[in-house]
């Protein structure tokens, strides 16, 4: 069975209301976040899957559409919202892509009067503020907030579109300790992790702090380098981490890394090949009709590929 978690109900408040769930990951206390109900659902017309999904998490607990129906609500007390939309060639994949892109449900600032963290109080002159990976109420503490790039949330976390956002701290340890245990090949405990509920699988580890030459990398190149076979299959086979970069042109196909010995290449090698046949579903594109080459090189920010890590 698939070890993605469903996303948590819509309800989602502190103080006044019922309490997201809590995990401890090491010191770190980590608030399980509640998502933005996605729509998904099957065009019989196109034969694709359609995922929709309102990047307004403000709106979140009075949300548009069923995840369960084919369409969104037309009512005129929803038009302030902003809505993405994919397509895929699977149901599976689909869904992956709805959890993972689905953004998390703010807390409301009225009825959160104390910072979820460090239990300081609000006022005039200390303001909460959201973390805008899982959505609790935090203050400007350095031990309760902190900075990422954007390249670190998805594109529908950011509905500002903002250079840096602010997390909290137990989002940014917990993010660090997956990043190493991806590293380290410990597939036990980046599935623990995992299930809290508050990792990204799809963006890159770039970090605001680290040096120029630190080298950014996604979830599935860390696995690569950590030379767990068990933790690829479970990114690429189970999450459906993306693997490919669409392209429209040209260009031609690469090679899938022939001659290669390492247990851990012959598996990336073998998924290369499979997935060559589906679309790359982190762009979400999808279309019977249009010829498409893919790449299987998603690189890192040095411009290595699956292909050179596992070498």
């Amino acid at each position: 069975s698939s070890l993605t978690p469903k996303p948590k109900p819509s309800t989602r408040t502190s103080g006044n209301g019922p309490n997201p769930k809590v995990f401890m990951i090491g010191t770190a206390k980590v608030y399980s976040r509640a998502l933005t109900p996605p729509t998904v659902y099957h065009n019989t017309v196109t034969d694709l899957w359609i995922v929709t999904i309102n990047t307004n998490s403000k709106l979140a607990n009075n949300p548009i559409g069923n995840p369960n129906s084919n369409s969104f609500s037309n009512s005129s007390s929803n038009n302030n919202f902003t809505v993405k939309a994919f397509s895929f060639r699977t149901e599976k994949e689909a869904r992956a892509s709805a959890y993972a892109n689905a953004p998390p449900i703010m807390i409301p600032f009225d009825s959160c009067h104390e910072c979820m963290l460090c239990n300081t109080k609000f006022t005039l002159f200390k303001r909460p503020r959201h973390c805008r990976n899982c959505g609790i109420c935090i203050c400007s503490n350095y031990d309760c907030c902190t900075v990422w790039s954007k390249k670190m949330i998805p594109e529908t976390f950011n509905i500002k579109k903002e250079s840096t956002v602010k997390v909290c701290t137990s989002c940014h340890a917990l993010t660090k300790r997956f990043q190493h245990a991806l590293l380290q090949g410990r597939y036990g405990s980046a599935v623990e992790m995992y299930l809290t509920g508050n990792i990204n699988l799809r963006v890159p580890f770039a970090f605001k702090k680290q040096t120029k030459k630190k080298e950014s990398m996604f979830p599935i190149h860390c696995a690569i380098e950590g030379q767990s076979e068990k933790l690829v299959r479970w990114l690429v086979d189970v999450q459906h981490c993306p693997i490919h970069v669409l392209s429209t042109g040209n260009t031609n196909r690469s090679s899938g890394g022939g001659g290669v010995t390492s247990s851990v290449m012959g598996a990336g090698a073998d998924m290369i090949k499979s997935l060559n046949e589906t679309l790359g579903s982190s762009n979400g594109n999808s279309s019977a009709k249009s010829k498409h080459d893919f790449v299987p090189t998603l690189r890192t920010s040095n411009g290595r590929s699956l292909i050179d890590i596992a070498m």
